[in-house]
């Protein structure tokens, strides 16, 4: 296939994920009825259907779709623009980013495979050991970092 054909399939898709998105918060937002739930309500849940097309699309990477979704917020009303960067700014955001970036780092290395080759010798043919040096090796790490990542 042509990279010019992909790139304009790629396109059509981003632009039709995000279209269904903002018809489906659209649809939320204007047709419920404002006496059900208010207006905020409505925006919100508009907002989290949105977040649902756009997951299943794939129409944009996630960290895109999670800022823009972030600042529609905003947009819409939902949050003050204090709220919004308060609620960003928390210190748990930042220390899950700093390990992924940690998970990425060590990977990027030969430690992972180092750390199994050694367990392996260490177990030889024995599988309970080997069982126990994969928990021991799952608990070091899950010690030192977050287990989200």
């Amino acid at each position: 296939m042509d990279g010019g054909i992909h790139g304009q399939d790629c396109c059509f898709r981003a632009a039709l994920g995000i279209l269904a998105a903002v018809a489906v918060c659209a649809c939320f937002i204007f047709l419920i009825p404002g006496e059900s739930l208010s207006y905020t309500g409505r925006a919100a849940l508009g907002l989290m259907a949105a977040l649902v097309v756009m997951v299943i699309t794939e129409a944009l990477p996630l960290v895109i779709v999670a800022v823009a979704l972030m600042m529609a917020t905003f947009g819409l009303g939902i949050l003050s623009y204090d709220e919004v960067w308060t609620a960003f700014g928390n210190y748990i955001i930042f220390l899950v980013i700093a390990m992924f970036g940690l998970c990425r780092a060590i990977e990027k290395t030969s430690l992972p495979q180092r750390i199994i080759g050694k367990v392996l010798r260490w177990s030889g043919t024995d599988s309970r050991k080997l069982v126990f040096g994969f928990a021991l090796c799952t608990a070091l790490t899950s010690s030192i970092m977050s287990n989200i990542t």
